[in-house]
Formats: C-alpha cells, structure tokens, sequence
C-alpha cells in the first residue's frame, strides 16, 4: 500500500491520509493498560497482555462463532455472560496465545485469568477473557497470573493509555 502511494503523486498521499482520523474519543468510565508478559518466549518488548476495567459495574454482550468448537476464552466468557452479563468490571485479553484446541487445560486456564483479574478489581465474576494467536498450545499461565497485578496497577484513562495498550 505505501510503495503504491509512493508512486502517486503528494495530491494523492494527502487525500488517502486526509481519511486518518487524527483526533480520537476514549470510552468514558473505562481504564486500560497493557504490559510485557512474555506470552511468547521470545517476547521482551511487545505489550502481549491488556486489561481494560469498569469503574462500575457495566452490561455486556457479545458475538461469538457458531463453529461446533470454541476456544476456552469464547467457551468461558460466553458461560460468564449467560449468567452475568449486567455485572462485568473486566476484560483481560492476551496476545501470541489463542488458548484454543487446549481441552480443561485451557478452560483452566481462562478461568485463573478472569480470576486473577477480578482480585485485582475487587469484584468476583465479573472479568471476561479474550486470546489471540497460536492455536493448539497452553498458555504459559504463570507468566500471565504474575502479570495481571502489573497491569491492574498501569491502569490509566488518558489518551495514551488507550493509544498505547496492545493492539
């Protein structure tokens, strides 16, 4: 895309650019952070696990895949909603993992997340979990739980907080 703006003319680069918004509006009530965890074992400069906080209690919902096998996230917050979907405080949300095709392993794992969150936030089954990445692999669970109490205590509402937790 960039070697095809390049071949246009500044004309050009500037009406394609003119569509990137350059000022944003953050969700009001709502904290981020996002930390270096290590989900991958190379991984010592990507924020890799984020938490987003309600600083109340807030409804939601969600859209889920209608493929016979869940990955443990979608298994676990799905359950989560369906009995408490007007009392979540959390998400919790790691990258370089999918904890998907992981069997109990991963639903367990899934939970310690929502609970390791909800410690933090001072609620009891209130955070939902999302994960993205490699599939067929356990978390390294341990390196999350350690740094879920890091990325409670980043939580922040400024425009860099949002700007900068991972993406």
């Amino acid at each position: 895309m960039a070697s095809k703006l390049l071949k246009g003319s500044w004309k050009d680069f500037a009406k394609a650019t003119s569509r990137i918004p350059n000022t944003f509006t953050f969700p009001k009530g709502f904290k981020v952070s996002g930390t270096i965890v290590g989900v991958k074992p190379r991984n010592t400069t990507k924020l890799d696990l984020a938490l987003i906080a309600s600083q109340t209690p807030c409804s939601a919902a969600a859209v889920v895949t209608k493929t016979k096998f869940h990955a443990a996230p979608i298994t676990f917050s799905r359950k989560l909603l369906e009995s408490n979907s007007s009392n979540i405080r959390g998400v919790i949300i790691n990258s370089g993992n999918a904890n998907a095709v992981t069997g109990p392993g991963g639903l367990a794992d899934a939970t310690a997340m929502s609970q390791a969150a909800d410690q933090c936030l001072g609620a009891k089954d209130a955070t939902l979990v999302m994960s993205t990445g490699v599939i067929g692999q356990r978390l390294p669970i341990k390196k999350i739980l350690d740094g879920v109490p890091a990325a409670h205590e980043a939580l922040g509402d400024s425009d860099m907080h949002w700007l900068e937790a991972p993406a």
